[in-house]
């Protein structure tokens, strides 16, 4: 039904140009109407490769339809018929009656065709033809050749096309250029070179002073170096600058700290965190250092208070692994921890904001929309009690 929208469109559109044609020159082109009626005629008799075959022939010999063959190439590869559309772009691109604009526009869609089918290179070498020539077609262009160097993971060719992109648009390319800084850094890493690495976090930050994943990436490298002090530094300036990336900068601050062999400077910031924010990770990572501490009746206390306001299955996890005397058999018991740690796993806690993704790992760049730094874990609501009075 929508295909058959979509020719019925064109079959118009056809008609109106050959109706302009006829107007226009004392001599009728016979040969042009038999076309389009043929394709006409297969179009209400439900043939539509026929239709479609017809039309094309029609646009092949006829010099002032560019706009409907640009519509027809556009619904062959909305359609999956990548290959019907390169050869109705490139056909269009061969005629020499083109303008300058209608040859680049028809280069875009080429481009567009390309990246549809898979065919990253061939996409690559038009579209940078296009960001050649002084057409209004360059911003267009340059987005899909930053979507490509993206997908192919050419980070230092994104960095360019990103940076000409927000000099000519004036958009803010900062945040996704710092982070194709981070691949950098973290390609370097892996291939053993180290000061590279922390050279390419240095302009990362130095592009986006907030982005948090520069910070991620220096503590974890300081860390493999046993420049711990240095490590704890990055980790800890990681909540500062975000508030839901706290349970993840967390998990690597106690990893410090028990490098460090500093029980008591661990229970110290974890208390100072706890009083700055009730994060769930927060608090029941300090109910089990206070529980370490042989305090707990103050670790039960605190857990409890914490899950009134904040019930989490995490949280009640801990809880039952806490009781010295439980009520129930130790078999139940076992059997209740296991069904809370299968739901715990199936729990999805992180969502995209752009596009609304759930999934259970951090992405510093969405799967789904692949927008950057949109992907947090929520912060945690305060329960409201049943018994709370009703306004």
């Amino acid at each position: 039904m929508f295909e058959h929208f979509w020719l019925l469109v064109l079959s118009v559109a056809l008609g109106w140009v050959l109706l302009s044609k006829k107007r226009s020159s004392r001599h009728s082109n016979t040969s042009l109407a038999r076309e389009y009626y043929d394709g006409l005629s297969f179009l209400l008799n439900e043939e539509t490769d026929k239709a479609i075959a017809a039309f094309i022939k029609l646009l092949d010999n006829t010099n002032d339809s560019v706009d409907t063959s640009l519509a027809i190439g556009c619904f062959f590869r909305k359609r999956g018929e990548v290959d019907k559309a390169i050869r109705l772009h490139q056909s269009l691109i061969a005629k020499p009656s083109l303008h300058k604009n209608q040859r680049y526009r028809a280069l875009l869609e080429l481009a567009y065709d390309y990246i549809a089918a898979g065919v990253y290179d061939r996409a690559e070498v038009v579209l940078i033809e296009i960001t050649q020539a002084n057409v209004p077609f360059v911003n267009d262009a340059l987005k899909s050749l930053l979507d490509i160097y993206e997908r192919e993971k050419e980070w230092h060719k994104a960095i360019e096309v990103a940076k000409r992109l927000s000099v000519k648009t004036r958009a803010n390319m900062q945040g996704a250029i710092a982070h194709y800084y981070c691949e950098c850094a973290q390609n370097a890493w892996n291939k053993g070179k180290v000061a590279l690495a922390f050279r390419y976090l240095k302009r990362g930050q130095a592009m986006n002073p907030k982005c948090a994943r520069v910070l991620f990436l220096r503590g974890e490298y300081e860390l493999r170096c046993h420049h711990i002090d240095d490590a704890l530094k990055s980790f800890k300036a990681i909540p500062i600058l975000s508030q839901s990336l706290l349970s993840e900068a967390v998990n690597q601050i106690i990893t410090c700290y028990e490098k460090k062999e500093d029980t008591k400077g661990l229970y110290r910031y974890l208390e100072w965190l706890y009083s700055q924010s009730k994060n769930n990770h927060i608090t029941l990572a300090l109910v089990k250092i206070t529980q370490q501490q042989e305090n707990p009746k103050r670790a039960q206390e605190l857990l409890y208070q914490h899950l009134t306001r904040y019930p989490s299955l995490e949280g009640l996890e801990l809880a039952l692994s806490l009781q010295a005397n439980p009520l129930k058999g130790v078999r139940e018991m076992h059997l209740i921890e296991s069904v809370i740690k299968q739901l715990n796993k199936k729990e999805q806690p992180y969502a995209c904001s752009s596009c609304g993704l759930r999934t259970q790992t951090l992405y510093w760049q969405c799967p789904s929309c692949h927008h950057w730094d949109t992907i947090r874990a929520p912060i945690l609501e305060q329960h409201r009690s049943t018994h709370a009075q009703i306004a």
